[in-house]
């Protein structure tokens, strides 16, 4: 990793803040140093619990259930998972002040197929989303009233004469 001070000039002159003088980069390197260690303490508490959360998966079996497929709310969420863990790395690299033709194309192209992705399942979501809401009343309340909007559904019996 480069040097602290570096990264901090790199930073400064990149927002277009004047790095001439000594005084102001010795005045704010403490506090750039203590930034730089916060950062480390919080990408490993992630990096402690993306393992803990991975493990969670393989050990309850939710990852090796889905022989019949995979649901739509499902998918959605490794989706959205795996879009927020490249994006951490896109992050990463920029925060490291290297630059991002240096990244890895794999994720670049990652990253553009889950958007596309998830942006083509919002039509399927809206389909859905009448059976999603009466579910989730459902577990919430544990019932759904004659009266509630979502307990409304055909009644094949009032079709024949």
């Amino acid at each position: 990793m480069a040097h602290p001070v570096l990264v901090y000039y790199r930073f400064h002159h990149s927002i277009g803040m004047n790095t001439d003088t000594g005084d102001s980069i010795a005045e704010d390197t403490p506090r750039f140093l203590e930034l730089l260690n916060n950062i480390k303490t919080e990408i490993d508490k992630v990096r402690e619990f993306v393992s803990s959360f991975h493990s969670t998966l393989h050990d309850d079996g939710i990852l090796e259930s889905q022989s019949e497929g995979i649901s739509l709310l499902s998918l959605k969420s490794y989706l959205l998972l795996d879009y927020n863990i490249n994006l951490s790395k896109v992050i990463l690299h920029k925060v490291q002040g290297k630059p991002l033709s240096l990244l890895h194309d794999d994720v670049i192209n990652q990253l553009i197929r889950e958007r596309v992705v998830l942006e083509r399942i919002k039509p399927l979501e809206m389909k859905t989303k009448y059976q999603i809401d009466k579910l989730v009343t459902l577990a919430t309340t544990g019932t759904v009233s004659s009266t509630h909007p979502l307990s409304y559904k055909p009644n094949p019996s009032h079709l024949v004469p």
